[in-house]
């Protein structure tokens, strides 16, 4: 086991700079789902409580939690922060491994990454500033719930974009960027599927943080593909060196 540790402290020191922040913060954004999912089932026993825009209703329905619990609003709402920070460093992880493979898709990917944060961090500053007015004893009533409706689905079409694009540019060298490719491939589809099928909407935080386990250990011991030549692209069998074809 302390070989196993050993071995992959070396492999994380021999990466660049940009892979050992991504790989550090794949970690602290799986901590911040995780706990973002326990705060939720121990205080309130539903995923969605304090976003009710992941599946909009009347307007009571966004009301009623902050005001019922706005003390763990605001440590919900904390640990999102943390989750969309550290979800958008590792979005910039993933543009430093896989630019090489084809950097137009791979800045595409980048853009709707940071898109998702901005929107995310704005939803949250909304959500942010009705529970600090809960919290001073001051009931929440007037809650703009198409605001927070469209920020909630220009968040989730920024989750999808991104992790798609980055899938179809992830190396498959190994088992482990298998691995990180099939669960980067999760949010996308279950995803969609969850905007018609209102049934998997609290799924979402799920898929969005099921990949940080292996892209934390991708970052930590792989090195990015390297850039293709053209004479790399063009070599292999000839019709004129009697190779086939």
């Amino acid at each position: 086991m302390s070989a196993a540790v050993a071995s992959l402290r070396a492999s994380y020191q021999c990466q660049p700079p940009t892979l050992q922040i991504a790989s550090l913060a794949a970690v602290i954004m799986l901590t911040a789902a995780s706990s973002l999912g326990v705060l939720l089932l121990f205080v309130t026993g539903e995923l969605g409580f304090f976003q009710p825009s992941e599946t909009p209703g009347p307007r009571n329905a966004f009301s009623y939690p902050t005001n019922s619990h706005p003390d763990a609003a605001i440590a919900y709402f904390t640990l999102d922060t943390a989750f969309v920070i550290s979800f958008t460093l590792v979005f910039v992880g993933l543009y430093a491994f896989t630019r090489e493979r084809a950097r137009p898709y791979a800045a595409f990917a980048l853009a709707a990454g940071v898109f998702t944060g901005v929107t995310d961090a704005i939803e949250n500053a909304i959500y942010w500033s009705y529970a600090m007015q809960a919290h001073a004893g001051v009931a929440l009533e007037d809650v703009d719930v198409r605001l927070l409706s469209v920020l909630t689905n220009l968040k989730l079409v920024g989750f999808f974009a991104t992790y798609l694009t980055f899938a179809l540019l992830f190396p498959r060298r190994s088992r482990l960027e298998l691995a990180a490719l099939c669960l980067m491939t999760l949010p996308p589809t279950l995803g969609l599927l969850s905007m018609g099928v209102r049934d998997l909407a609290d799924l979402r935080p799920l898929l969005f943080s099921s990949p940080a386990l292996p892209l934390a250990f991708v970052f930590a011991t792989r090195q990015p593909p390297k850039p293709e030549t053209r004479k790399a692209r063009l070599s292999g069998p000839s019709l004129y060196s009697g190779g086939r074809i």
